[in-house]
């Protein structure tokens, strides 16, 4: 059961990593009318980058969440994203979003992390809203 918190009303600014273009197009504008802003990276590179704040991106402090695909190209994955966020001091809910559930290995990893599972289903954004806007807190 989840833990219900008031919200503040102010836009929110989110990390997207997505390897696939359609999504990477197309949940930004499903999550505009929430008035979430989501800057988006397509790799785990461009995530690192985005974290640390270089080129347009604005770094890590200003993030309300990161909402991370699990299977990026090549060998790094959603969750070693989350973990480099947590040892350079993330604080703030991570959402690992994917179409494939997760692995024993994997699932025991996003605890470690505090991080949160969420599936990749245009229809369950609200969850992943409710989430980011803190209005509940998932229960691991």
């Amino acid at each position: 059961m989840a833990d219900v918190i008031p919200i503040e009303k102010k836009n929110k600014t989110i990390l997207y990593v997505e390897d696939e273009p359609s999504f990477l197009t197309i949940i930004p504008r499903l999550l505009k009318p929430y008035n979430l802003n989501v800057e988006t990276a397509g790799d785990y590179n461009e995530g690192v980058i985005a974290l640390s704040g270089q080129g347009n991106y604005l770094g890590m402090p200003n993030y309300t969440a990161l909402l991370l695909d699990q299977h990026l190209n090549g060998r790094k994955t959603g969750l070693d994203l989350a973990e480099y966020a947590k040892t350079k001091g993330y604080d703030r809910p991570i959402i690992i979003f994917s179409g494939m559930g997760l692995d024993e290995t994997e699932t025991i990893r996003l605890q470690k992390i505090s991080g949160i599972f969420a599936p990749k289903d245009i229809d369950k954004l609200e969850y992943i809203v409710n989430i980011i806007e803190g209005r509940i807190i998932p229960t691991i």
